[in-house]
């Protein structure tokens, strides 16, 4: 069983930035993020923006049991990773994510798949 974990960020600061490492240059990603919270004690923890590559989606975090955001074909940069930006949205007491799916497809795999389907 994968060891789990909630990455937050409490009042201060209000962004916070992580890598997804260990990728392959020639395979685009689709990333899945979900976060949830039954936290009251700082009110309902609202909103975390995820950005990744200037593309920003909102996820509503309180109570929440099956929502998630997914940017899709997403390019590694440069050095192969894959950059998010997570943010609190205005009047959220805590960003938070609990769970990131990653799912890799080389551009191999899709060119063959196009080729078999014309």
């Amino acid at each position: 069983m994968p060891d789990e974990r909630t990455l937050e960020f409490p009042a201060s600061p209000d962004t916070v930035y992580f890598n997804l490492t260990g990728l392959s240059q020639a395979s685009k990603y689709n990333v899945t993020l979900f976060a949830s919270s039954t936290y009251t004690g700082a009110g309902a923890n609202g909103s975390t923006i995820y950005t990744i590559n200037g593309v920003a989606k909102s996820l509503y975090a309180a109570n929440n049991t099956q929502n998630t955001v997914t940017f899709s074909s997403v390019s590694p940069n440069a050095s192969v990773n894959i950059n998010v930006k997570m943010s609190k949205d205005v009047n959220t007491p805590y960003g938070m994510v609990n769970t990131i799916v990653l799912e890799g497809h080389s551009m191999t795999e899709q060119l063959q798949f196009f080729q078999q389907t014309l």
